[in-house]
C-alpha cells in the first residue's frame, strides 16, 4: 500500500469545469488511495510503502456500470461557488478522515482504520448532502447498515457516483451481506490490495 502524505492545504482549490461537451462516462475504476494512508506535513509530497494492518479486511464491489463523474463534479464546483463555508468545511472532513486514516495504518490499528473509513463515508455524506449530489447513492446506505451489524463500513471508493463500493471491516463479508449486495447489484470483484502496485495474477487452472 502507498501511503500519501499530504502537504496541500486543507481545502483544495478546484479547477473551473469545462465549457465543452462533458466527457465520456468514466471507466469502472478503484481509486489508487484505496487502503492507502494519508498524513500532513509542510515541505511537499512524499510516498512511502505501507502493509495494510494485520486484520483489516477490504472488499471491492462494482455496481455492474460505470458512472459520470463529470456531473457530480459540477455540482460540487457548484457548491464551491455558491456556499464556499461549506465546500471547506466538506473539504476539511475529508481530509481529517485521511490523516485519521493515516495514523491508523502506520500504528498498524486495523479497527481505527475501520473507524477511518466511517469517517470518510460521513464525509462524503455530507459532501453529497451539501452539492446536492448522490455521491453516497441510497444503495450504498442500505448496504452499509447491513455491514454495520457486523462492524464494518460500506462507502464509495470516492466521490465517483457509486459504480465501486468498498466494504472494510475486521472479516471479510458475510455470505448473508454477499446475498443482500448482489441483489442490490453490486458485485464483489477478485481484487486485493498489494504493496507492489497494480498487477495481475492468473487464476487457478
Amino acid at each position: 500500500v502507498l501511503e500519501y502524505t499530504l502537504r496541500a492545504p486543507a481545502t483544495p482549490t478546484l479547477p473551473p469545469p469545462s465549457l465543452g461537451s462533458p466527457p465520456p462516462p468514466s471507466a469502472p475504476r478503484v481509486a489508487v488511495s484505496t487502503g492507502a494512508a494519508a498524513n500532513s506535513a509542510d515541505d511537499g509530497p512524499r510516498i512511502e510503502r505501507r502493509a495494510l494492518p494485520r486484520g483489516f479486511s477490504l472488499t471491492v464491489f462494482f455496481c455492474g456500470e460505470s458512472a459520470r463523474t463529470s456531473e457530480l463534479l459540477a455540482r460540487v464546483y457548484a457548491l464551491a461557488g455558491r456556499d464556499p463555508r461549506a465546500h471547506r468545511a466538506c473539504f476539511a472532513s475529508l481530509r481529517e478522515a485521511a490523516l485519521v486514516g493515516a495514523d491508523a495504518t502506520a500504528q498498524g490499528d486495523a479497527a481505527a482504520l475501520v473507524a477511518a473509513a466511517e469517517l470518510t463515508r460521513q464525509s462524503l455524506a455530507a459532501l453529497g448532502k451539501a452539492a446536492d449530489a448522490p455521491i453516497v447513492p441510497q444503495v450504498f446506505s442500505l448496504l452499509h447498515d447491513a455491514a454495520a451489524h457486523e462492524g464494518a463500513v460500506f462507502l464509495p471508493s470516492g466521490a465517483g457516483g457509486g459504480d465501486i463500493g468498498l466494504y472494510a471491516g475486521l472479516a471479510a463479508p458475510s455470505p448473508s451481506f454477499l446475498d443482500r449486495a448482489r441483489v442490490a447489484g453490486m458485485v464483489p470483484l477478485p481484487l486485493a490490495v498489494d504493496t507492489r502496485g497494480v498487477h495481475v495474477v492468473p487464476s487457478p487452472s
